[in-house]
């Protein structure tokens, strides 16, 4: 049924919401796999929840909440910011808005109509693989609907950020220098180490849920600072509170999003190994917080990190010259296992150093 959506979306729509709902969630995360490339589609998803319109255009009088009492799992992998939008998503779980016009609806009408959302128990949700534009403000602004929530991918999301496209905009003054715009600019991460835009997103996200027990973020290793961001001391900028936020969060999975292969190009384990040491320094920074005092707000939940296995890529890279670069890298894993020291500090080998200085010199070149 995944590899032919397109065909079941248009010929079975009128039968697809009498699936039962375990066949319905294992449906949607194998379009994510084996579907089309832009993903479900919210009229495909909207088929899936709810029966069919009547022929005057007019939604049943249908028990939405009963119907899928059992649907607790959407999975919208490569979906979201492609053919399904946070509004059109908002309207799956916001409970429905009852008509305050008496002459819209008869008392016997209203007492028909479900006052439950379409998916009224939703604790499981996949926004993993989205575009590089996809909105975090938009996903904070949805994230006030779903406070239930116990586990979220957002696998592959950009850094976190309230101005994504305001990193090289400025604000000119004639009374002194230029003021950022935006709270990230284009040599926030790479030189500065400042994390605070991202940190403050996170911030707010774990506020809203609060819940969570299970948080996906693979291939997010570019910005998994941001989760043991502190700032400066008298700054006033904060990142998140382990102590008191996340509380009920047992399960961080930080993969890179890579495998590594015999043809792999050195960027590429480079990248697996810089990846791999962010994971052990965010697991040592959550240690930190288990370790702290009580009146120090010390964590009380344990969270375990799920990260790449290394070693299983042991029999690779036996030759010599640029091999040996590959082999050289990944054996640097060694010496950093269970003692990654400095989580506050970014991880760089000599090499980044490199190129990340002949990378601004050719920016400033343009």
């Amino acid at each position: 049924m995944a590899r032919e959506w397109e065909y079941v979306r248009e010929y079975e729509k009128n039968n697809l919401a009498d699936l039962p709902s375990r066949l319905r969630m294992l449906l949607l995360s194998n379009l994510a796999v084996y579907g089309p490339d832009e993903g479900v589609g919210f009229e495909g998803l909207r088929n899936l929840l709810m029966p069919p319109l009547l022929e005057n255009g007019e939604a049943q009088d249908f028990d939405l909440g009963e119907q899928n009492e059992g649907f607790f799992r959407l999975d919208l992998s490569g979906a979201i910011g492609h053919s399904v939008s946070f509004k059109q998503l908002a309207e799956l779980v916001q409970k429905p808005v009852p008509a305050t016009n008496e002459q819209e609806l008869s008392w016997d009408e209203t007492l028909s109509r479900s006052l439950s959302p379409p998916i009224p128990h939703l604790t499981h949700l996949s926004l993993s693989h989205p575009p590089p534009s996809i909105s975090w403000p938009r996903l904070l602004a949805f994230s006030k609907h779903i406070p239930t929530l116990t586990h979220l991918s957002l696998a592959f999301w950009p850094v976190p950020s309230l101005t994504p496209n305001a990193k090289t905009a400025v604000v000119q003054s004639r009374f002194g220098k230029d003021v950022q715009y935006g709270g990230t600019n284009y040599y926030s991460h790479s030189l500065d180490n400042d994390f605070r835009e991202a940190a403050e997103v996170l911030r707010r996200l774990a506020g809203r849920l609060y819940g969570l027990e299970y948080l996906d973020l693979t291939g997010c290793s570019e910005w998994l600072r941001a989760l043991r961001w502190t700032g400066e001391i008298g700054d006033g900028d904060r990142g998140l509170d382990w102590g008191a936020q996340w509380a009920k969060l047992h399960t961080l999975k930080v993969f890179s999003g890579l495998t590594l292969e015999d043809e792999s190009e050195y960027c590429d384990v480079v990248r697996f190994v810089q990846a791999y040491k962010e994971a052990l320094a965010t697991e040592e920074m959550l240690g930190w917080w288990m370790r702290r005092g009580k009146g120090e707000g010390k964590r009380s939940t344990w969270i375990e990190v799920l990260k790449d296995d290394w070693e299983r890529y042991g029999g690779l890279w036996n030759g010599e010259g640029t091999q040996e670069r590959k082999r050289r890298a990944l054996d640097s894993l060694r010496n950093r296992e269970g003692a990654v020291e400095g989580w506050r500090s970014p991880i760089v080998f000599e090499d980044e150093v490199v190129e990340v200085a002949v990378e601004r010199r050719s920016v400033w070149e343009q």
